[in-house]
């Protein structure tokens, strides 16, 4: 595998060596300047990126003055050149360029849930744009680990499942990726329905609307590591 060639999906790659990119092995011509919004963009792709670090990966002379709009304008250029891929706003000033899979089969869309439902680890999925982060789905795996069926569970923060044991150090530090949405991996002591004590392995990733670039859901996966 060349490791100076990014793939950025759609039929589109970023030459690292060349600094150049190339759409259907076509290359694009960029300015200088856009150029190094591509670097940018590319070395942190699938990652949100503040218009303020954008712009100063253009310009270099951090005594120059921050403009919001110029970093907006030269986004805006960029976009026009690289059409197929995905350069998306996110509140709050962010931009993100995406890699997106290509094409993915309609009967595995279809499964996509039963796969989901079958899968051996716990899968849980929240909806943070709703009040106090609610459970909107469970897998099977959950409720035969914790002995909890998804009618008992949908609505609740998952706190409930921490029993009486809220001062969990890896606790401070999942309130933190959710509130900057950011994936983390911690270990945690989560409660059966019955009480019993479980050390799990938590995955937490944070699942962002294609066009909007704000979060959407929060996926959650458990590995049970000992009782």
């Amino acid at each position: 595998m060349n490791e100076e060639i990014i793939d950025l999906g759609r039929g589109c790659h970023w030459d690292k060596s060349l600094r150049a990119l190339f759409i259907e092995n076509e290359e694009v011509f960029l300015r200088l300047s856009e150029i190094e919004l591509m670097e940018t963009f590319v070395f942190n792709l699938n990652r949100r990126m503040h218009s303020s670090d954008l712009y100063f990966s253009v310009h270099e002379d951090f005594d120059k003055e921050y403009s919001q709009k110029s970093v907006r304008n030269l986004i805006s250029s960029l976009r026009k050149k690289i059409e197929p891929l995905k350069i998306t706003n996110i509140y709050g000033g962010y931009y993100m360029l995406r890699k997106e899979q290509e094409y993915i089969d309609r009967d595995f869309q279809e499964y996509l849930y039963e796969i989901l439902d079958q899968s051996s680890n716990v899968i849980i999925i929240t909806d943070p744009n709703k009040e106090d982060n609610p459970i909107i789905y469970v897998n099977n795996a959950f409720s035969k680990l914790f002995g909890y069926t998804y009618e008992e569970v949908k609505g609740k923060n998952c706190r409930f499942l921490h029993a009486d044991n809220h001062d969990q150090e890896s606790l401070i530090k999942v309130r933190e990726a959710l509130t900057k949405e950011v994936a983390i991996t911690v270990t945690l002591h989560n409660y059966t329905s019955d009480g019993v004590c479980i050390e799990c392995e938590l995955t937490i990733s944070p699942i962002f609307n294609k066009e909007s670039g704000k979060i959407k859901y929060f996926l959650g996966i458990n590995k049970e590591l000992s009782r």
